[in-house]
């Protein structure tokens, strides 16, 4: 019954970006309607990836896999794990554009800790994919042009005492400037029109659907622009963190920090209409000073833990 429930609200992210990408088309929205709809999702999102953590947990307990606690695996080895996403994304980004970059994964595969591999399946398959099309539109690849003409994609996966840091490199022309303050929204979304995109059904929930060797088949390689902020809510979900440092037309740096101590960090959302305005002024997204009533609300609070 648990696992049909799933099952059934697995494409409620698809149908959220659906609806997202009508209210675009169809109604002109303010910057403070944009940022309370990102509060909003934030909030939504992440309500349900703990309850499905939570139901996966339960059902994944009673199947007794070596090695496994649940879903928490003891030993999480991030370059296996890194290398089947990128195996996956690679046969992805072939059926889709008949071409896929190299994919290259540096560290030690016994360099383990304790986490939940669908997580980071998910967060390394979303960066992956971001990256292979970046790459593969900014360089103009065609089928016509052979393996190898177009630069690797790097995952850098290094261990430290207190942190797994993964870092995804690319040379996919970067995000301008303009741009990069928007990602983490969900209103955004660079990606053109998949005219190249096989049209094929988009994706469910990664933890349902993750089985060795299997990964990536259902994946859609064209989104909805939801992808960069839903994967940085797994990141912080045990006081991880995700990070873009991009250099515009160059490529784009990507940084996972998970931590593999038990200590975590606890997430902040604004919680009411001043807040958003406060922090839409310190993103420079708004200049509060000029709208008396604005500038009100953004001085009735001391300014809000964020963290980017």
């Amino acid at each position: 019954m648990l696992a049909s429930l799933l099952l059934e609200h697995a494409q409620v992210p698809h149908a959220l970006g659906l609806g997202i990408k009508e209210l675009k088309t169809n109604h002109r929205l303010s910057l403070v309607e944009q940022h309370r709809i990102d509060q909003i999702l934030n909030s939504f999102f992440l309500m349900r990836i703990s309850l499905r953590f939570l139901v996966e947990q339960y059902i994944s307990s009673k199947q007794n896999r070596n090695g496994f606690r649940g879903l928490i695996q003891t030993q999480c080895s991030p370059v296996l794990v890194a290398q089947n996403a990128a195996h996956d994304v690679a046969h992805l980004c072939n059926r889709h554009l008949q071409y896929f970059p190299d994919i290259q994964v540096y560290g030690s595969k016994n360099d383990v800790f304790t986490a939940i591999p669908t997580h980071l399946y998910h967060i390394l398959t979303e960066l992956l994919k971001n990256s292979c099309r970046a790459t593969i539109l900014h360089h103009k690849l065609t089928s016509n042009i052979g393996s190898g003409v177009s630069p690797p994609i790097k995952v850098i996966v290094a261990g430290g005492r207190e942190d797994i840091t993964i870092k995804v490199m690319d040379e996919g022309g970067g995000i301008k400037r303009s741009d990069l303050q928007h990602v983490w929204s969900y209103m955004f979304s660079s990606t053109p029109k998949p005219e190249l995109s096989l049209k094929e059904p988009f994706p469910f929930d990664h933890i349902s659907q993750f089985k060795e060797g299997e990964c990536g088949h259902s994946f859609s390689l064209w989104g909805h622009g939801i992808g960069l902020p839903l994967i940085r809510l797994y990141a912080r979900y045990f006081g991880g963190s995700l990070k873009l440092r991009p250099m515009e037309g160059y490529g784009t740096d990507a940084y996972v920090h998970l931590h593999r101590l038990k200590s975590s960090s606890k997430e902040l959302f604004p919680d009411n209409l001043g807040k958003t305005i406060q922090q839409m002024g310190f993103d420079g997204r708004m200049c509060t000073g000029k709208i008396p009533w604005m500038k009100k609300l953004a001085d009735t609070s001391k300014r809000p833990n964020f963290k980017c």
